[in-house]
């Protein structure tokens, strides 16, 4: 496995403000240049980082509305071992002493070493396997809520057990100062979808866009509000978005854009995560 570098990054940021509400697309991957833009709703989030995107797919709910995750690029967020083997169409997940198999197509699933059943199956899409949460979340013993169409895998351990998120705490956060950000209601921010627009012929700068929602019930003033992308390449180096962008006023449920332009000198992006919060404390006249 790479080891993951620290990028400086300056990016030009956009931003527009939306109405309330205002619904999110899917559609399949894609990236080459002057092909059409993919969004994606936001469904999983690990500790406070929101998965925005994992290479070349990201989390789904299948026709019975069970949400299935990308094993590999999750395995690789939370620092549990996979393995996969094709003979057998087997894929065993290893972290913190638990195991979890499954198969490929089967509901057979086992949990060091005791086989139960799934209510669904694993599946190859895009040429990646997707597993059930279910197996992960109770093979590995991960605490989790869900809450509004979105997964929240919580564990302390994960900070240890990640090289990503090691780093990222490692760094600290970044505010618009450049120093660790002194930031109020973490989760008063939530990312809902991400649209990544691949670069105009002739260019190598595709565009990052995030749909968030002021979900801190008050109004946040210019300058408050504290999105902050994280950007991870294929080559194992990794930025966050400029921390001197303009953060607009973003008032109580209403919903926003952002806009990233994003380089692929560092090869394509294998993942984007974000923390969505806010800088400086809430004041007793927003109550």
């Amino acid at each position: 496995m790479k080891a993951f570098q620290r990028l400086s990054l300056s990016l030009v940021m956009t931003a527009s403000l939306l109405a309330p509400g205002l619904a999110g697309t899917t559609a399949a991957a894609g990236g080459s240049p002057g092909s059409a833009a993919v969004s994606y709703s936001v469904l999983l989030k690990i500790n406070q980082y929101y998965v925005l995107y994992t290479t070349p797919d990201v989390p789904y709910f299948d026709t019975q509305q069970r949400l299935m995750l990308p094993l590999r690029a999750v395995s690789e967020l939370i620092g549990s071992k996979v393995g996969y083997d094709s003979a057998s169409k087997k894929a065993t997940v290893a972290w913190e002493g638990q195991t979890v198999e499954v198969t490929l197509n089967s509901k057979r699933v086992a949990y060091n070493g005791k086989e139960t059943k799934l209510d669904t199956v694993p599946v190859l899409k895009n040429g990646q396997l997707f597993v059930p949460v279910r197996a992960l979340l109770n093979g590995l013993h991960i605490k989790s809520t869900f809450r509004d169409y979105l997964l929240t895998m919580t564990d302390e351990r994960f900070y240890k057990s990640s090289k990503l998120l090691s780093e990222l705490e490692a760094s600290g956060g970044i505010s618009p100062s450049g120093s660790p950000a002194s930031t109020a209601e973490p989760s008063a921010i939530r990312p809902r979808a991400v649209t990544l627009t691949p670069p105009k012929p002739g260019t190598e700068t595709s565009t990052v866009t995030i749909r968030s929602e002021n979900v801190s019930g008050y109004d946040l003033p210019a300058g408050a509000e504290n999105l902050q992308p994280i950007f991870v390449w294929d080559n194992g180096k990794w930025a966050f978005a400029d921390a001197a962008r303009a953060r607009p006023p973003v008032t109580a449920s209403n919903t926003y854009k952002l806009s990233f332009p994003v380089g692929q000198a560092n090869g394509s992006l294998k993942y984007v995560l974000a923390v969505g919060g806010m800088i400086g404390e809430r004041h007793a006249d927003s109550d």
